[in-house]
């Protein structure tokens, strides 16, 4: 990106350099998932995954971090995005959980085989509980407005829009170029 912004000629090549990638929450977040899963899920039998996988999944939530909060800070979806990777995150505790008990089947006892089995049906009534609870929390939530905290960025003329932009095409940006000229014009229904 640093090098489209320096070597930018035009008006049009500088728009097409500073312009944010697509994030496509849905699919990114089904990613790590399913990467969480596998590294929990091996880590019963194959211990060693866990450093390599910490490392991967730490990197990974840096380099989304910066996407979610510089380049796409506007997402729709009044938190259903967030509800629904958590469900998805505990089902991959529930894979652990029957990870484990296979383990303990072949290599445990029978009180670690129990424990390890009470867990699971807590854990399942207790993901089964909450997305129950979530599902009937945004069934409530259709068609309600927004709270005036989460339109705060809908605006053009809010000086938070510029608290959400990447802190280096801040400092590129000398210019005295409006907020509307920079993102282009938002249209509230």
């Amino acid at each position: 990106m640093w090098w489209k912004v320096t070597r930018a000629m035009t008006p049009a090549e500088y728009d097409d350099a500073v312009r944010p990638w697509n994030f496509y929450t849905g699919t990114q977040s089904a990613l790590q998932i399913s990467v969480l899963v596998v590294i929990v899920a091996f880590s019963t039998v194959v211990p060693v995954i866990l450093p390599f996988g910490a490392f991967y999944l730490s990197v990974q939530h840096v380099v989304d971090k910066y996407a979610l909060l510089y380049v796409r800070p506007k997402i729709k979806g009044k938190g259903a995005i967030a509800a629904t990777s958590t469900h998805a995150s505990m089902f991959a505790l529930v894979i652990y959980q029957c990870a484990m008990a296979g383990f303990f089947l072949v290599r445990g006892t029978w009180h670690q085989i129990a424990a390890v089995i009470a867990l699971l049906v807590v854990s399942s009534v207790f993901m089964l509980w909450q997305y129950i609870r979530d599902k009937g929390q945004l069934y409530r939530s259709v068609g309600q407005p927004y709270k005036p905290e989460q339109t705060m960025l809908l605006s053009p003329n809010s000086k938070c829009v510029d608290m959400y932009r990447d802190p280096v095409l801040r400092l590129l940006d000398a210019t005295t170029r409006t907020q509307s000229e920079r993102y282009g014009s938002i249209v509230l229904p």
